[in-house]
This record gives structure tokens, sequence and C-alpha cells, in this order.
């Protein structure tokens, strides 16, 4: 164990007392990073076969919806709950739903049961990601965030790669790729166990409800307020198209895998295209550090729009000339959802 302790600190660059808080922080990225890949797969495969492309807006619109309602919950629930209740409440919301899907095969049609499986995807992955994220900031301080948050975050990219080149063969076992879920949903119990792990060996006590702050030391600040500062509206408007892409490029990687992919081997595709993007993010994760230090920020914040830019008129060029339904538009993309998924790591 001293060994590992001491490898630990000499390659990712950790500090002694921290390296007790960075293997539980890893090991609670693992573990939700587990989920998120068997969920992530079993929710669109089903989809793309039961809807066709007409049917993605409106599912994502609902998902949109279903993102803002527990977006606003969690951030009520940050303002009267402590920060333990707060993660643990959100990983028993996501076992919740996954087992929904496996158990209600025997009670609603597939079609219907599917679209409902869709629309917590996305949010699924956003709320996953706030709650490491409140993670990080709760045990660590900002400097530590900085430089520990691509490498812990390692675990969930690990635990991804595992599972989506597992499901391909671990779906010749089941009757149906739902009950596949069950081993996401364990995932989870994994991830609560670690969380209390977490609490318990850096010995930190519950918060204090913000509730019982007077208001009055508090400025009231609300939505309207907040778009006076200019700096919130330009953070606004990029976070407004940011999700925009990321919509955008999903709708037309799943739709050209709904035409050019057999149903039977959509699942499979998408695992191994998942697979291989989240390599791709693994060596970001690791390389990250260096590759701000070295280049700035301003490489970070470029990158993506560039690269996408030029993959979507790749795309446009392809469609118009070659047709979308031909191998080559799958493969762009393909690549340009394994590039807005890797370079936003």
């Amino acid at each position: 164990m001293n060994k590992f302790r001491t490898f630990l600190i000499k390659n990712l660059d950790l500090r002694e007392k921290e390296v007790d808080i960075f293997i539980f922080l890893f090991l609670h990225s693992f573990f939700v990073g587990w989920f998120i890949a068997f969920y992530f797969v079993s929710a669109n495969s089903v989809f793309i076969v039961n809807y066709g492309s007409q049917q993605l807006p409106y599912a994502y619109m609902a998902a949109g919806l279903a993102g803002y309602l527990i977006s606003a919950l969690y951030s009520r629930l940050q303002k009267i709950v402590n920060s333990k209740t707060l993660f643990l409440s959100a990983l028993l919301f996501m076992f919740l739903i996954s087992l929904i899907a496996p158990l209600g095969l025997k009670y609603v049609p597939e079609k219907y049961l599917s679209a409902f499986v869709f629309i917590w995807a996305w949010p699924f992955i956003s709320l996953s990601a706030i709650e490491l994220g409140g993670l990080a900031i709760r045990f660590l301080n900002l400097a530590q965030v900085k430089r520990l948050y691509g490498l812990f975050n390692m675990g969930g990219v690990l635990a991804a790669i595992i599972s989506y080149f597992t499901i391909p063969f671990l779906k010749k076992a089941v009757h149906h790729i739902y009950e596949l879920l069950y081993i996401g949903s364990a995932a989870l119990i994994f991830a609560i166990i670690v969380l209390f792990w977490l609490y318990k060996i850096a010995n930190i006590k519950e918060d204090i409800k913000i509730s019982t702050v007077k208001s009055e030391q508090k400025p009231k600040i609300n939505f309207w307020t907040l778009l006076k500062e200019k700096y919130f509206v330009w953070i606004f408007l990029s976070a407004t198209l940011s999700m925009t892409m990321i919509y955008l490029t999903d709708f037309g990687f799943l739709s050209s895998v709904k035409v050019s992919i057999k149903p039977d081997s959509v699942a499979q595709y998408l695992s191994i295209v998942f697979g291989a993007l989240k390599v791709g993010e693994l060596i970001i994760s690791y390389h990250s550090r260096r590759l701000l230090s070295q280049y700035g920020v301003k490489l970070g914040l470029t990158a993506l729009p560039v690269t996408s830019t030029t993959l979507v008129a790749l795309a446009a060029i392809i469609g118009l000339t070659l047709g979308a339904k031909t191998i080559i538009f799958l493969g762009i993309m393909t690549l340009l959802k394994s590039f807005e998924r890797i370079i936003r790591r």
C-alpha cells in the first residue's frame, strides 16, 4: 500500500495528505462513470430503434425540461439540506429512475418506455457532473480542484471505457438490453458507499443549513438581476451555444446511425463508438494540465468550435453530394460526435 501511495505521489503530483481523498474521489468517479455508460447506451440504442429522427427534437425538448426541473430541484435542495444529503439524493434519484426501465418492461410497451428512459439520459450526465463537481469543491480547495479534477475524473473515463467495450458481449447474455441497467444501478450503490467513506475519512462535520442564516445578511439575487452583469450574459450565451452544439451533434449522429446501422447492431455500434471516444477523453484528461499550462486557456476555448465547425461543413458537403445514408457521412458524424466529447473534456 505504501508503494501505491508513493506511485500516486510521484506520478500524479499529489501531496501526502491528498492521497486518501484522491483515491475515494477517483473511485466515486469510477462508479458513477460505470452507471452513465450502461444507462447512456441502453437509452440511446432502444430509443432510436423505436423512433425516427423526426421524434428526436421532441425528445430533446422533453430532456431539456427534465434537466431544467432536476437542476432547479438540486439548487433548491442545496439551500436547505447539507451537502452529504444533497449528493446522496442525486445518486438515489438516478438509481430509482434506472430501475424503472427493466422493471417496467412487463407493464409498459417498450416504445413508450424507451422515450421515458431516453429523456433522462442527458439530465443524468449533467446531474452526475454537478454531483462530482460538488464533491470536489466540498473536499478540495480551489487550487487542488484545478490540479486534481481532471486526474480523479479519469476514474469515470476508465469505467466508461471498460463498460462500453463489455456491453456488446453482455448484451448476448440478456433478453433485453434494459436488463443491463441492473449492472449500472449496482454501480450507484458502490458510489453511495464511497460517498459515506469520503465523509468518514475526511472527518467533515455536517454543513450548517443555509436556511438558518438570516435572510437580511445575503442579498437576493435572481436571473433578471444577473442579466445586468455583462460577464454573466456572456457566460450564459456561451453555455447556451455550447448546449445547442451538443444537441445538434447528437441529433446528427443518432440520425445517421438510425439510417445506416441495422437495428440489431445499434447497441454494439454505439458501445464501440462511445468506448473509443472515452479512450480519447482519457488521454486528454491525463494531458490536460500540461496542455493548458503550455498553450494557455485560449486553446481549450477555441479548439472545440473550430474543429466542430470544420467537421459540420464537411458533413454538409458530403450530405448534399453523396447523401446522408452513405457510410462516409456516418463516419464524419461519428468523428464529429467523438471530437465534440473528447475536446469538450
